[in-house]
């Protein structure tokens, strides 16, 4: 079974028990997003680059939300529900910190090899394909 179709069977089994409102809607959200693109079937890496994006956003909104707030906490419940269909490998790259991306590229990239900052970019991409690229270009402005 696919990502995509667990959200499905996953909405289907929720409308099926009535679940709460909010819980049905994100899934309704969800999959109306993995529908908008040229083709209704994706792969499963095609569904984890859309889950990465959405949570990306929700994560720069809740910035601009009070912390307790009705809209801070529907955000976080929104981009739990998100997180369950990824990998902890995966959520492992997409909360990745700077601290942590700087310590690896210090001790995984050897400096007297590489000729510019962008050779680095594609190590770190190739070794977490699923890391925000400007992530690496803030560490490397710092290296």
């Amino acid at each position: 079974m696919t990502k995509q179709e667990m959200i499905s069977a996953l909405l289907e089994n929720a409308i099926a028990n009535k679940l709460s409102k909010d819980f049905i809607g994100d899934l309704k959200f969800l999959k109306s997003e993995l529908q908008r693109g040229k083709t209704k079937e994706l792969s499963d890496n095609d569904t984890i680059n859309i889950l990465i994006t959405l949570i990306r956003k929700q994560n720069e909104m809740v910035d601009f939300l009070e912390v307790g707030s009705a809209d801070y906490i529907s955000n976080r419940a929104f981009v739990s529900r998100i997180e369950y269909f990824l990998d902890k490998k995966i959520l492992d790259q997409i909360y990745v910190t700077e601290v942590q991306l700087r310590i690896w590229i210090q001790s995984h990239v050897n400096m007297n090899t590489i000729n510019n900052k962008n050779q680095i970019i594609g190590v770190v991409k190739k070794s977490f394909p699923y890391i925000d690229g400007n992530l690496i270009k803030k560490v490397l402005e710092t290296i």
